[in-house]
C-alpha cells in the first residue's frame, strides 16, 4: 500500500534532490531544460541526476527487483519531472512503455532480466511505429522469420523514442502470414548482443516541441535474436501491445499536467506582481476569472488522470474506457488552458530571452506529446464509441448488484488512502463490458455529498458558505446525471439512423466527447466524496468543486455561467494559497522545491 502520506514523502524527497526549477544552477531546472531545447541536445546530465535519486527504479515492479508498487506513484513522479523538463519525462516514459510488454506477458526470468537492466540505468525503446503506417499497426511490415534457435528480423521502425540511446528495443514484428492481428509477436532486441550492421540508426527527427528528445528510427538488417527474446506466445503481439498501451495511456497525461502546472505557476508569478492601471493584474476581475478557470481545468484533469491510473489496479476490466477518457480529455482540455494562460501572460510568453518566463513557450510546445503518444484523439474516442451503448445506460437501469459493485470500486479508486490490489497488467481488458463504475455510482455519491451539506448546516461550527457551495455543486452534479439520459437517447437515434455503421459516424465521436465530460464530472464528485479524510484541508473545497463542475458544464452550454461570484472568489483564494505556499496545483497539494514568495516583476 502507498497512501497519500507516503506519496508526499516520496515527492518531497525527489523535489529536495532536484531543487527549485527556477534556480539557474539546477541540473534539472528550467534554464538547463531550455538550453538543451535550444541546442536540440539530449540532457544526459539531467537523466543521470534523476537516476542518481533512483527514479528509473519506480518504472519496474518491486516484485522483480524494482520499486514500483502503485501506478499512482509513477503518475506523480512523472508529473514532477514534466513540470521541469517534459523531454526528460518523455524519455523515462518511453523506457516504461518499452518494458510494459514484458510486465504484461513476460516470464519471471524475463522480468528479472530486464528489470535488472533498467535498474542499472539502461534506456529502452519501443519499436512499434513505421513511417508508412503510423497508428495502423496491423499494416506494419517489419518481419521476424523463424529460424533454428530464434528469429531473424528485417524492417524499419520510425519514428520511435530513445532510438539512439536505447540499448534495448522491444520490436513489434510480423511472425505469421495470415492477415490480421494474430500475425504479430514482440521480440526484445539487445543491441549489445547484435553486430552494428544488424541494428542501424536512421535519421533523428527535428521537432517543434521536445527538441532535446532522442527520437528517430532504427533499421534491422538480418538481425538475429534467440527464442528467449520473444515475449509471450507467437502471434500474441497485438494483444500484448494493446494491454501495454492501456497502461501507458493512463500515465501519458502526466506530461500535460506537469506542463500546465508550471504554466499556471509562471502566470501567477506575473499577475501577482505586475501593476496595470494602478492595481496588480490578478485584481482585474476578468483576469482573475480566467486564472480560476485554468486552475479548475487542472484539478479536473488531475481527478480524471489519477482515477485512470488507480483504475489500472482497482478496475482492470474498465481501463479501455478510463484510460481512453483520460488520454483524450486531459491533453485536449489542458491545451486550451495553456492558450488562456498565454493570453494572460501576454508578451512575456513570447519573449525567449526572459530568464524566468522564457521557458513558458517550451511548455506550450511540449504539451503536444501527450496528445499523440500512445494513441491519438481518434484512437481514444473510437475506444469510447465502441462501448457507448453500454456506457450510457442510466444508473437506475443497471442491475442493483452491479450498482453496488460499482459503488465499492469507485470508492477504492477515489479514496487515495484505500489499499489497491497489486498491479497485474495481464488482467487489463481491451474492452469494457461492464460500464463505467464512477458514472454508475454518481447518483449515490451526490446523495452522500448532499447529506454532508445538511450535516454542516446542523453543526454549530459549520461554514454556511461552504455548505451552500456544496449544495450548489450537488444540484449541478444532478444535471450531469440527467444529461446521461439525453446522451443515451442521442446514441439510440444514431443507431436507428445509420444502422450498424453508426459507430463510424462523426456524430458518434461527438457523443464520445460528451461522455468523456460526464466521466470527468463523476470523477471530480467521487473524489470530493471519498477523499475528504485523506487529502489536505479536508479534501476539495466545495467552492472549487463547484467551479470544476461549472467548467465542465460549459462544454454543454458554452458561455453559460452557472457558478456564483463568491464561489469563484473562494476558489481564487485556494489557488493563490497553493501558489504562495509552493504546492502542486492538484488535489494532493504536494509540497514543491519552491520559494514561498513569488518572483518580483522587473521594471
Amino acid at each position: 500500500m502507498t497512501d497519500v502520506r507516503n506519496v508526499e514523502k516520496l515527492a518531497a524527497d525527489l523535489e529536495k534532490h532536484l531543487g527549485a526549477p527556477q534556480d539557474l544552477a539546477s541540473v534539472v531546472g528550467w534554464a538547463t531544460a531550455l538550453d538543451h531545447d535550444d541546442r536540440e541536445a539530449f540532457h544526459h546530465e539531467g537523466m543521470a541526476h534523476l537516476q542518481e535519486w533512483g527514479l528509473h527504479e519506480y518504472q519496474v515492479p518491486a516484485t522483480h527487483g524494482g520499486r514500483a508498487v502503485d501506478v499512482q506513484d509513477s503518475l506523480e513522479l512523472f508529473r514532477l519531472v514534466a513540470r521541469r523538463d517534459p523531454s526528460l519525462a518523455t524519455s523515462l516514459a518511453t523506457t516504461s512503455l518499452s518494458f510494459m510488454p514484458v510486465w504484461v506477458a513476460g516470464t519471471d526470468a524475463q522480468k528479472e532480466q530486464w528489470v535488472k537492466r533498467i535498474c542499472h540505468g539502461t534506456a529502452m525503446s519501443w519499436g512499434l511505429s513505421e513511417a508508412a503506417h503510423g497508428s495502423d499497426i496491423v499494416a506494419d511490415e517489419t518481419r521476424a522469420e523463424l529460424v533454428d534457435g530464434g528469429y531473424v528480423i528485417n524492417g524499419e521502425k520510425w519514428p520511435i523514442g530513445n532510438s539512439a540511446i536505447g540499448e534495448v528495443i522491444a520490436v513489434f514484428a510480423r511472425t505469421g502470414e495470415r492477415v490480421g492481428p494474430a500475425a504479430f509477436s514482440i521480440l526484445m532486441v539487445d543491441r549489445r548482443s547484435c553486430p552494428a550492421s544488424a541494428v542501424r540508426p536512421r535519421e533523428r527527427i527535428r521537432l517543434h516541441g521536445l527538441r532535446s528528445i532522442d527520437n528517430g528510427g532504427v533499421a534491422f538488417v538480418n538481425c538475429r535474436v534467440p527464442d528467449s527474446a520473444r515475449i509471450g506466445a507467437e502471434g500474441a503481439g497485438m494483444e500484448i501491445a494493446v494491454k501495454a498501451a492501456l497502461a501507458v495511456r493512463a500515465l501519458a497525461p502526466a506530461m500535460a499536467l506537469g506542463c500546465v502546472d508550471s504554466g499556471l505557476r509562471l502566470t501567477l508569478d506575473f499577475v501577482s506582481t505586475r501593476m496595470l492601471f494602478g492595481e496588480t493584474v490578478i485584481e482585474v476581475p476578468y483576469t482573475r476569472r480566467q486564472l480560476v478557470d485554468a486552475f479548475a481545468d487542472l484539478l479536473v484533469a488531475d481527478a480524471v488522470a489519477t482515477g485512470a491510473v488507480r483504475a489500472l489496479q482497482a478496475a482492470p476490466d474498465q481501463v479501455s474506457i478510463t484510460s481512453s477518457v483520460s488520454k483524450y480529455l486531459v491533453p485536449t482540455m489542458l491545451e486550451a488552458t495553456m492558450g488562456t494562460l498565454s493570453t494572460v501572460l501576454g508578451a512575456r510568453h513570447f519573449v525567449r530571452s526572459d530568464p524566468h518566463y522564457g521557458v513558458f513557450h517550451k511548455f506550450v510546445r511540449d504539451l503536444w506529446i501527450s496528445h499523440f503518444a500512445e494513441g491519438n484523439v481518434v484512437v481514444n474516442l473510437k475506444n469510447i464509441v465502441s462501448s457507448l451503448r453500454e456506457l450510457t445506460k442510466a444508473p437506475a437501469e443497471v442491475d442493483a448488484e452491479v450498482r453496488d459493485v460499482a459503488a465499492g470500486r469507485s470508492a477504492v479508486i477515489y479514496d487515495f488512502d484505500a489499499t489497491l490490489p497489486q498491479f497485474e497488467p495481464a488482467r487489463l481488458q481491451m474492452r469494457s463490458r461492464h460500464g463505467d463504475d464512477v458514472v454508475t455510482a454518481m447518483p449515490g455519491v451526490l446523495d452522500a455529498l448532499e447529506a454532508r451539506a445538511e450535516a454542516s448546516d446542523r453543526s454549530t461550527s459549520g461554514a454556511h458558505g461552504s455548505a451552500d457551495h456544496l449544495r450548489a455543486a450537488v444540484s449541478l452534479g444532478r444535471r450531469f446525471v440527467e444529461r446521461l439520459s439525453v446522451l443515451r437517447r442521442e446514441v439510440e437515434e444514431l443507431a436507428e439512423r445509420y444502422g450498424s455503421s453508426w459507430p463510424r459516424s462523426d456524430e458518434a465521436y461527438r457523443r464520445a466527447e460528451d461522455y468523456a465530460v460526464l466521466h470527468a464530472a463523476a470523477a471530480v464528485v467521487a473524489l470530493a466524496a471519498h477523499s475528504a479524510e485523506s487529502l489536505p484541508n479536508g479534501g476539495i473545497d466545495p467552492a472549487v468543486l463547484l467551479v470544476c463542475l461549472g467548467r465542465l458544464w460549459e462544454r454543454f452550454e458554452p458561455g453559460g455561467r452557472v457558478v456564483s461570484a463568491d464561489a469563484v472568489a473562494s476558489a481564487a483564494a485556494v489557488m493563490l494559497r497553493l501558489h504562495r505556499e509552493g504546492r502542486l496545483f492538484s488535489h494532493r497539494q504536494l509540497a514543491l522545491a519552491e520559494g514561498s514568495t513569488p518572483r518580483g516583476e522587473r521594471s
